[in-house]
């Protein structure tokens, strides 16, 4: 028997810049500086000169931050937030793969320096205030177990003007390393070097260049891993027929199963497949044939999807995998801006004043996928990259094939919440 091994990495980055040197800021030029970084592999050439410095976590001392159940007002919260992300970023033509835990942590940090307008616009995106969010992911990162791993940095540019302050609250609620760097060629290395090493060298390059004035990146890496609960039988393992959302027909291979936890709803049927301790589960939604994918997407959101999961039947179900790999980028501003949040990428209303000095704004945002499954398990990675600049009985079991286009999640039972949410259209 062959293990089944999920590996979901995924990425955020949010790069905030300023050219301006007005306002009362502080810098971490004169803070004492800890270990160089270094003996990090990438396939780079090295620089012939380290300047980047690790500020031990201790850089500030670290206040005691409170505590709250993951099955709170906040998870609500973060299900609702992650279905509307999807929803907006779903394409109905190519598969679509996003990571909301990943854009929630990146989000959540760059809020953290927001003020005014732009922090009310972000507190509705979310649905919560600031510091009820930044309660309830300091609460997760607190719970987490050996399949989920989140990390946080900060790099800060010495010559910039973040406040001690931001840079305090983001390392009490997100226990983040802060490195200081010039924002050059090395800085560049350096970051690559970090994310890979936190994703177990599965994103080598996720900062491709460093945007001018850049203050700071703010960097999140999470990592999945985990052993399906039950291993696949070579004989479960064969190949099938797959009807891609254009007529035509694929021959992937199928990793057959009996599942236990029927899902139903008007326009489709679904099942849940549990991962190694029973927290996380692969979530799969399948639209009756005389329905569509699309019309699936639009019909769910966050309290639709909780209140599925909740009331599932427990029953046998025939279910089949396809093996299947994919790839999806996006744009993330059109996505937030449909949610709410505008202020944040206009130059001119912006207000990350609580970040720093100089009028920052939030001058690009990419969120880059990919996800691999097969008999062996599951591997997913997924970028975001947000830049600031200035300016009972035997019953006959039930039958789920996911051999047309289909919905699926990675959902975390314990929270109530996806930490990735995907579709599948064709494979090809």
């Amino acid at each position: 028997m062959k293990k089944a091994i999920l590996s979901l990495i995924l990425v955020c980055f949010i790069i905030l810049c300023s050219a301006c040197s007005g306002g009362e800021t502080t810098t971490i030029a004169d803070n004492n500086s800890s270990e160089l970084v270094s003996n990090l592999l990438i396939e780079d050439e090295e620089p012939s000169e380290n300047k980047t410095t690790l500020l031990s976590q201790g850089f500030l001392p670290k206040a005691n931050v409170q505590k709250v159940s993951l099955d709170s007002s906040a998870s609500k919260t973060g299900s609702f937030f992650s279905y509307e992300l999807f929803k907006t970023a779903y394409s109905e033509k190519k598969n679509t793969l996003i990571s909301p835990i990943s854009i929630m942590y990146a989000l959540a940090m760059a809020q953290n320096g927001a003020d005014g307008e732009t922090l009310k616009q972000i507190e509705n995106a979310f649905g919560c205030d600031r510091n009820t969010l930044n309660v309830y992911l300091k609460s997760y990162l607190s719970a987490l177990d050996e399949n989920l791993k989140l990390n946080q940095s900060m790099w800060v540019n010495p010559q910039g003007q973040i406040k001690d302050s931001f840079l305090q609250t983001n390392a009490d609620y997100f226990d983040s390393e802060i490195y200081s760097t010039p924002m050059d060629s090395n800085s560049l290395y350096e970051m690559n070097k970090w994310v890979e090493k936190k994703t177990d060298g599965e994103i080598k390059k996720a900062v491709d260049s460093i945007p001018p004035n850049t203050d700071i990146f703010l960097i999140n890496a999470t990592l999945f891993d985990a052993k399906w609960e039950k291993e696949y039988e070579k004989l479960q393992v064969r190949e099938g027929n797959f009807y891609n959302l254009d007529n035509t027909i694929s021959n992937p291979t199928f990793l057959y199963s009996t599942e236990h936890t029927y899902l139903s709803g008007e326009g489709f049927s679904g099942f849940c497949k549990a991962y190694d301790g029973g927290r996380f589960y692969f979530t799969a939604l399948l639209p009756d044939e005389n329905s569509s994918l699309s019309k699936l997407v639009s019909s769910l959101d966050g309290a639709d999807f909780s209140k599925l999961i909740k009331n599932a039947s427990h029953e046998n179900v025939s279910a089949a995998i396809p093996e299947f790999q994919t790839d999806f980028k996006t744009d993330l501003i059109p996505i937030l801006k449909k949610l709410g949040i505008e202020d944040a990428f206009d130059g001119d209303k912006a207000d990350f004043s609580d970040m720093g000095g100089g009028e920052l704004y939030l001058a690009k945002a990419l969120h880059s996928t990919s996800i691999k499954l097969d008999r062996n398990g599951t591997k997913a990675a997924a970028s975001t990259a947000i830049a600031g600049a200035t300016k009972g009985g035997y019953t006959p079991p039930k039958t789920v094939y996911l051999d047309r286009p289909f919905l699926y999640a990675i959902y975390d039972s314990q929270a109530d919440m996806p930490i990735f949410i995907g579709t599948v259209s064709s494979l090809k």
